[in-house]
């Protein structure tokens, strides 16, 4: 692409093709090549050649030099290829009145290579000196397109006249005009020829001479970080409600993405803590920086990613899910209804049993609503054992129906064996809640299939809920999950969020030796709209809800608030047919009959009313309800919520409110790493910590040979992962909330 044509000019102006005199043609194209306007580049850019460029780079007081002042030879050989020329830019200093800037950046004609890391260094900045940021010296013509892009000009220039009054303006004033306006958002970029090529196009940019410069640390002896700041020149920008961009390189080595996104957050924390709004524009590739970005695509397609900015927080919740499952799949697929395949086809007979589908632990991680319980359903219609572990009662029973399988409360048991529900004869295909582990022999149901849906909440429910904690017996029940994983011939677990600390504990359960097969779908299934309310409390939402049941409209409502639920059944209109489904009705036969034949049962009813007793585990296909409703006040996080969410599979609208903090924090530590949360478990000694620690040791286990230790004890690895990321959920459960919805597709 001619680069010149991303340049705009006035009506009748050439664009200036012809280098100044104190700029070398190879460096005035390098940069017009990069989409800077000419008379940017005039202002930014100097030829360096000879001796000069040690005047520019070797001033610190804190080199070496000889008593005659000069450099010694050690840092004369050092630089001797600054000899060779180069460019330089440095721009404008707001910590010395917007005069010239001493320090600045040189590219050399003839890099260095550092022989250590085997590395070419492309930029030179003066060494022994705090790094700076580059504000570059703009043209008024460009101030002005910045002015017109963010709509400044209409309050701040009345008049034509005072409009080119601004323009004869000396450039340098430009950023003082951008500090005194917070309204006006600024993109940090890497390197000034990107922020050159910004301001080219109408935008402010910042550029740092790398990632991590936007911040200062200090260091303790022993190199620890216990204070960080934002360098000084950009913290004087950084004032409540300016908005801040990050604009960092496309890359594809994984250690550099990992370094950038940490950049990005500790940066982007150290504004928030300002006040400053924080959003990421993520470049989609190939092109490596904005600049080429824009020179290739067009100015065009670099607003439409602007315009397309992730808040800092839902950025980082979407770094985060793209690393809870990284281990490799044995099956990629991209089907919308995964019971519709034929999986024993898909396997060649002659596989190795490591990357067969009928054995070992087959996990499958396929969005909601594309067949999951349905095709595990079919994994298992054949087989003799079988065991169905939930985490809810109502659910469970669904589930045990829908895979032809007895559920535990409805059998009865004579002479040690069970007996299905009709009372036809022994039976061991079974469902259970984890709960009730202990009334299962293991012995029985050697060799059997051991299915867990909705794998990551039920692993939750068994590791953190007090049910499971009641009596002491979580080590019973842990010990007996361990002991049936051992004895079973193969665990299928499926689940929307599969995460590695999930599989991992698994595997540890089952043996080492015992690999993963992992089915990995695709498939993103329509999308919902989805209405979302930032507001302080319920009281617009409740609102807007029972207007809309008033209106005649067919409602579900997901809450995780029994109380409201309560609530909002009591306030319905006496003539609106409703069920509610919590904790305390569960059990009851209508229910039990509502949850179990959903579809059938739904349509009889204006108003659904659910808690987390029905947020996972069945699948509304009918086409009855007009809306549904969330309303989360912050005791489960945003992937249950989403949950809930998702139950109705069509794409009718969602309106949602969420606490903006949640307060289901763990009691041992509110800490999002587990390793911290760990430490505090161990030396914690109050009556909370002391029973979850005694909880996670599991009873003996007749399979094993010895006990695990406390750092290889599995169950309390997955317990500090799980508290760790409900933590993380509970910090910023409505912006994680909405993070995950957007992900999602919605």
């Amino acid at each position: 692409m001619n680069t010149q044509v991303l340049l705009r000019t006035h009506p009748g102006e050439e664009p200036q093709d012809a280098p100044s005199a104190h700029i070398q043609s190879p460096h005035w194209q390098e940069w017009l090549k990069s989409g800077v306007d000419p008379a940017l580049i005039a202002k930014s850019l100097k030829s360096l050649n000879g001796e000069t460029p040690y005047d520019y780079l070797c001033y610190s007081a804190q080199l070496e030099r000889t008593n005659a002042g000069r450099l010694v030879t050690r840092l004369i050989r050092q630089y001797a290829h600054v000899e060779f020329g180069g460019w330089w830019c440095n721009g404008l200093d707001p910590l010395d009145d917007w005069q010239p800037m001493l320090w600045g950046c040189f590219k050399p004609n003839r890099p260095r290579i550092d022989l250590e890391k085997s590395k070419v260094i492309k930029y030179e900045h003066p060494p022994k000196l705090p790094t700076r940021a580059f504000f570059l010296n703009l043209p008024p013509r460009l101030w002005l397109e910045v002015a017109t892009r963010y709509g400044v000009t209409s309050t701040e220039v009345e008049s034509q006249k005072e409009t080119q009054a601004v323009a004869s303006e000396t450039a340098s004033r430009f950023w003082q005009w951008v500090l005194k306006h917070p309204a006006i958002p600024i993109i940090l970029v890497e390197g000034a020829k990107k922020a050159a090529c910004l301001l080219s196009n109408g935008y402010v940019a910042i550029a740092l001479p790398g990632i991590f410069n936007g911040r200062r640390v200090l260091r303790d002896e022993a190199g620890k970080i216990w204070a960080e700041s934002l360098i000084p020149e950009l913290a004087l920008f950084a004032v409540p409600s300016r908005r801040f961009y990050f604009c960092f390189d496309h890359d594809r080595k994984p250690q550099t993405i990992k370094n950038v996104n940490l950049a990005i957050l500790k940066t982007g924390k150290l504004l928030e803590q300002q006040g400053c709004e924080v959003q990421v524009i993520c470049l989609p590739g190939p092109e490596k920086g904005v600049d080429d970005f824009v020179v290739s695509q067009g100015a065009e397609a670099f607003q439409t990613l602007y315009s397309q900015a992730a808040a800092l927080s839902h950025w980082q919740w979407v770094q985060q899910q793209r690393q809870q499952l990284t281990y490799s799949p044995s099956l990629v697929l991209n089907a919308p209804d995964l019971s519709q395949l034929q999986f024993p086809a898909l396997t060649p007979s002659d596989a190795s049993p490591a990357h067969q589908l009928n054995a070992g632990i087959l996990a499958i991680c396929s969005s909601k609503g594309t067949g999951k319980t349905k095709l595990m359903a079919q994994l298992v219609a054949d087989s003799r054992k079988v065991l169905l572990l939930t985490h809810r009662r109502c659910l469970g029973r669904s589930l045990a129906e829908r895979m032809g399988l007895t559920w535990k409360s409805d059998a009865d048991k004579a002479n040690g064996q069970w007996i299905d529900a009709q009372g036809k004869g022994t039976t061991q295909r079974l469902g259970l809640c984890v709960d009730s582990l202990l009334s299962i022999d293991p012995n029985q149901f050697v060799g059997c299939d051991l299915v867990i849906d909705e794998v990551c909440q039920v692993l939750t429910h068994l590791l953190t809920s007090n049910t499971c904690r009641k009596d002491g017996k979580r080590p019973a029940l842990l010990a007996r999950l361990h002991w049936l994983m051992r004895v079973a011939h193969r665990v299928v677990v499926a689940d929307a969020d599969l995460n590695d600390s999930t599989l991992k504990y698994l595997q540890q359960l089952r043996g080492e030796a015992d690999g993963v097969n992992l089915i990995y779908n695709h498939y993103q299934p329509q999308g919902y709209p989805v209405q979302f309310l930032h507001c302080p409390n319920d009281s617009a939402i409740t609102a807007q809800l029972l207007e809309d049941i008033q209106a005649g409209k067919t409602v579900l409502l997901q809450t995780d608030s029994k109380d409201y639920a309560d609530a909002i059944a009591a306030m319905l209109p006496p003539e609106k047919r409703r069920i509610k489904i919590t904790s305390d009705t569960s059990g009851n036969e209508e229910a039990v009959e509502f949850v179990r034949h959903i579809n059938e049962q739904a349509p009889h009813y204006d108003v659904v009313i659910a808690t987390p007793s029905m947020a996972t585990g069945v699948s509304i296909e009918v086409d009855h309800f007009a809306v549904v409703y969330g309303v989360f006040f912050g005791t489960i996080p945003d992937a249950d919520a989403a949950q809930a969410l998702s139950r109705v599979r069509a794409p009718i609208p969602r309106v949602v409110w969420c606490a903006a903090q949640g307060k289901n924090f763990s009691e041992v530590d509110r800490s999002e790493y587990p390793w911290q949360i760990k430490r505090s478990l161990k030396t914690k000694f109050d009556q909370e910590a002391a029973l979850i620690r005694s909880s996670l040791h599991p009873d003996l286990i007749p399979v094993l040979d010895a006990e695990v230790d406390w750092e290889q004890n599995p169950h309390l690895n997955l317990w500090a992962d799980i508290t760790a990321n409900l933590n993380r959920a509970m910090w910023r459960l409505r912006d994680q909330l909405q993070a995950r919805l957007l992900y999602e597709g919605n």
